[in-house]
């Protein structure tokens, strides 16, 4: 077996891991259970990352000499369906740490309303309330949890997957203060979306205005859509007698309709086209086999 193989099918598993990891994230898990899913879930990203590194430097390595044009469209095909893999990965991954923090959150929320309760309930030591403030600074000062925050370095395709985990995970977070979030903010962002607010104070006041100061440069959502679009229409080549490749359709067609989907397009409609365009890019063996196999779904419905 060939060390790409052997790649492959890792990366399968530690897919599949993501997968069983993400059905036993239920309404009834308790947050001891969340937070031990959350450290399981951080080594399976890393392991993913780890694998997929491996798998295009091995394909690097098999590309085979000849035409420098050629060679470079190569590459470029291996850079496009990492991103694709990676991309279906990533939303998985941050949708299932969205849930796990969630269940956190609201044990934070918990605790933090039995703190204001207490100090409610304790008379201020002195007419200036020291006490209340000494009270304060103790919450302030408790070390937060470490978070594994999506990092968001620019780019436009990159920033709904980003918007939705942070917004979940450190915006709509409650027990957090502004400037808890600020921090958090500028830990996540990196290169050039750090420089949209670089000119800003980390401070409560100025949280609001960095969030949405990068929703103002990055929420474009007709450019989302049009990018979309057209990568979902630049279907790769099927070659014959090639799973592979034919896999590799698969993964690129579902990256770019689950980010349509969450651009509330209606692609849930769009079967019968795109199955029509999407058999023009297959052989005619292909082509031949689909018709049968659909004209029998056909005839066991009627049955």
């Amino acid at each position: 077996m060939s060390k790409l193989k052997k790649l492959t099918m890792a990366r399968a598993t530690i897919k599949g891991h993501l997968t069983r990891l993400g059905n036993a994230v239920t309404e009834d898990i308790t947050v001891a259970e969340a937070r031990f899913r959350q450290q399981r879930l951080e080594e399976i990203w890393r392991k993913f990352g780890e694998i997929q590194e491996e798998i295009i430097e091995q394909k690097l390595l098999n590309i085979n000499s000849g035409e420098e044009e050629e060679r470079e469209g190569k590459v470029e095909q291996i850079q496009k369906d990492s991103d694709s893999e990676c991309m279906i990965f990533e939303t998985d991954y941050y949708a299932i740490a969205t849930r796990l923090q969630s269940v956190t959150n609201a044990q934070q929320q918990y605790e933090q309303q039995l703190v204001q309760q207490v100090i409610a309930q304790q008379p201020p030591q002195n007419p200036d309330g020291a006490g209340i403030q000494r009270a304060e600074q103790q919450r302030i000062d408790i070390k937060l949890p470490v978070l594994a925050l999506p990092e968001f370095k620019g780019d436009f395709n990159e920033w709904l997957l980003f918007k939705d985990a942070f917004q979940s995970m450190i915006h709509d977070n409650v027990s957090l203060s502004a400037m808890q979030k600020f921090q958090y903010l500028r830990s996540a962002l990196k290169e050039e979306a750090l420089q949209v607010i670089g000119g800003l104070d980390t401070s409560a006041e100025n949280y609001v205005n960095a969030w949405e100061l990068l929703k103002n440069n990055y929420e474009n959502t007709k450019l989302f859509v049009n990018t979309h679009l057209n990568k979902l229409l630049d279907f790769p080549a099927v070659a014959k007698d090639k799973p592979a490749t034919m896999r590799q359709l698969i993964v690129h067609i579902r990256t770019h309709l689950k980010a349509l989907r969450t651009l509330r397009l209606p692609v849930e409609h769009w079967d019968d086209l795109l199955i029509h365009m999407v058999k023009s890019k297959l052989a005619y063996n292909a082509q031949r086999d689909w018709e049968e196999e659909a004209n029998r779904n056909r005839q066991g419905k009627k049955v």
